[in-house]
């Protein structure tokens, strides 16, 4: 089994590149003009999958079990929620 996806999956917002790694449980929003890293957010697992953005917001799951929202402007963790099996 790997320990890493060999893709990432990115979305574009604007004039941003946001993306999940597997490799270092991180989610990264570059520039999309310069490939500056504007922010970055670290998890507890790997994200495997694309952000979704809508309305000034990235969402996204991650192995850790929880689903986050960040702040599209500047990456800041606006909720972390770990949904429960019934």
């Amino acid at each position: 089994m790997r320990s890493y996806d060999l893709a990432f999956h990115p979305i574009l917002v604007k004039d941003r590149i946001i993306f999940g790694s597997s490799s270092d449980d991180t989610v990264r929003c570059l520039s999309a003009e310069t490939g500056e890293e504007k922010w970055s957010f670290i998890c507890d697992g790997p994200v495997r999958t694309a952000p979704t953005h809508a309305e000034g917001r990235i969402y996204f799951g991650s192995d850790d079990g929880y689903a986050y929202c960040l702040s599209l402007g500047d990456g800041e963790l606006l909720w972390k929620f770990r949904p429960v099996a019934p």
